[in-house]
């Protein structure tokens, strides 16, 4: 079965530059038109299927990249804040993030005429996230298809090369902008040491790994005004004793893992979202691929506007503002994890419980409290509940990765679902998941209110 699923996702990227092919391939059976003939308003009806694709590509390059769940979401973030700027001009109520988030400039653009909208979005959106990973070449690929294939249909050369101009220029000003987030500073930041203390963090098996980006905090965020501005504090004091509240609560997550209920393992794997989990056969140690937490609520994201037939602008703009929601939401979550460098469940259980205890799923290597899937779930709900409200689906984002699709009566209970599935799971304690969600709908109401991409 392993073998089998190694398979499968090892043809991820070749799966989806053939999705790419049938899903764009569609725009070469039409009959070409002349330049007179574009609209914008049918072209922001229509073509919103391309800003979908793009984006399910960009999960698999970064699965193939094995980029973690922080890293994954800022080239989530300003890959699709640079195809809302570009495509933008297709809608003259969809309004500029320059000015709404933090140090991005307004960009002027001589007036070259019309464009053909769609072009500049897939210029602007290819560039910055071949800025951003390593597998470029992916994204070249798909890129060089869909502008091929839409020279057939947009005759007019001139407007056509206008275009991807238009794109580029905004992709160096998206670019730009991203350079000076502080990223590149963390980099060559000294690495993490565990403090000496019963309470911290320490490494976990199987990798026994250094703490994941000690740094990620002191990147520059979307929206909030500094990374602290929703530190949670830890209220539940750090114990030993059998009868404390501390005890107690790693002794739930014992109790829970060691009595789980498959459906209860399900949720935990469904929700797992780990890109390089490690799978040990004796001696061999083999990372398995997976989606991030970002990719799974952008995955989430693109099933809800098909479904709900919103335009390419629509699309756009909801994929900046959910994406700019989580990566703020992983800088607050490292402003608090890196504040308290609290122990995981396995460290403590390991020590006063059951010294041969495991959890359902690895650990992640950095510290426990908060709970960052939790904390990026209720902010991804926040975004999404607020443009599609009670809306139903039928979750196969994460179906390239071998996982089961499954159906969710709204974007809330699946993010309570992905909370959950950290306690279940065995990696974090409940009171970090609670304290997760409460963040996050704080910081999602911020967003919600603070981003307007509409006049």
């Amino acid at each position: 079965m392993s073998h089998q699923r190694t398979i499968y996702i090892n043809m991820l990227t070749m799966r989806g530059i053939l999705f790419t092919i049938l899903c764009i391939g569609t725009f070469s059976c039409q009959a070409p038109v002349q330049e007179e003939q574009y609209d914008k308003k049918g072209a922001d009806v229509n073509n919103s299927a391309i800003i979908h694709q793009l984006n399910k590509e960009l999960i698999g390059v970064i699965s193939e990249d094995l980029f973690p769940p922080p890293v994954a979401s800022r080239i989530y973030a300003y890959a699709n804040v640079a195809a809302y700027e570009a495509v933008r001009g297709i809608n003259t109520d969809c309004k500029s993030l320059a000015g709404q988030l933090n140090d991005l400039a307004p960009l002027t653009l001589e007036d070259k005429g019309e464009m053909y909208w769609e072009i500049a979005m897939i210029s602007s959106f290819t560039e910055v996230a071949k800025h951003l990973v390593y597998r470029d070449f992916m994204l070249d690929t798909v890129y060089q298809h869909m502008i091929d294939t839409l020279k057939v249909k947009y005759l007019d050369e001139t407007k056509f090369k206008a275009s991807i101009e238009r794109g580029l220029a905004v992709a160096k000003h998206i670019k730009e902008w991203a350079d000076k987030d502080g990223y590149q500073e963390t980099r060559n930041m000294p690495r993490y040491e565990p403090l000496e203390a019963p309470y911290a963090w320490e490494a976990t098996a199987p990798m026994y790994g250094e703490a994941l980006e000690p740094h990620w905090y002191k990147l520059r965020p979307f929206v909030m005004d500094s990374a602290s501005q929703y530190r949670a504090p830890l209220t539940i004091e750090f114990s030993t004793e059998e009868n404390s509240t501390f005890y107690k609560a790693a002794e739930e997550v014992y109790d829970i893992v060691v009595n789980a209920k498959p459906e209860d393992i399900d949720i935990a794997v469904y929700w797992d979202c780990n890109p390089g989990p490690t799978m040990v056969d004796g001696h061999s140690m083999q990372v398995r691929k997976q989606n991030t937490p970002g990719g799974h609520w952008v995955g989430i994201h693109s099933i809800l506007a098909q479904k709900s037939d919103k335009t390419l602008s629509e699309s756009c703009a909801v994929y900046a503002k959910l994406c700019t929601g989580v990566a703020d939401g992983f800088i607050a979550a490292w402003d608090t994890k890196y504040a308290h460098h609290l122990l995981r469940p396995e460290t403590f259980i390991n020590r006063y419980i059951d010294k041969d205890w495991r959890p359902k799923l690895e650990s992640p290597l950095f510290p426990e409290f908060t709970s960052a899937h939790s904390l990026i779930s209720a902010v991804a709900a926040s975004v999404l509940s607020g443009v599609y409200g009670e809306m139903a689906f039928f979750d196969d984002t994460n179906m390239a990765f071998g996982l089961p699709p499954k159906q969710f009566e709204n974007v809330w209970i699946a993010a309570d679902e992905a909370a959950r599935s950290r306690l279940l799971g065995g990696i974090h304690y409940v009171f970090a998941c609670e304290t997760g969600f409460e963040q996050g709908k704080e910081l999602g109401k911020l967003i919600n209110e603070s981003v307007k991409t509409s006049e």
